[in-house]
């Protein structure tokens, strides 16, 4: 594991930082990795809600379950859903690995 032993200050006002630390806090990151990150020059992206995570897990059980008993009509419903789910909440993230279409062998 790295160990990071330098330190850099940097003066911002207190709505700077409150927005950093926001922003790290919707990445699921420090505010340490967060600003590392920005430095090196990646913009971290917010982390879907909880919700996205379950409901997509539910409706990938579902597609399972149609796919293996022979309903492709209602698999490739369901199938749609998640793509249209997943280009709402997050449409950087399916531009850049959009892979949705094997979801039976998940």
């Amino acid at each position: 594991m790295r160990t990071r032993e330098t330190h850099i200050n940097v003066r911002t006002t207190s709505e700077e930082k409150g927005r950093f630390e926001r922003n790290a806090r919707f990445c699921g990151m420090s505010l340490s990795a967060y600003l590392r990150s920005l430095a090196n020059g990646h913009k971290p992206k917010a982390l879907p809600p909880i919700q996205y995570g379950e409901l997509v897990r539910v409706l990938s059980d579902s597609y399972n379950l149609f796919y293996y008993r022979n309903n492709p009509d209602a698999a490739d419903n369901i199938l749609y859903l998640v793509k249209r789910l997943t280009e709402t909440i997050s449409p950087e993230r399916t531009a850049a690995n959009g892979n949705n279409e094997n979801l039976a062998d998940s």
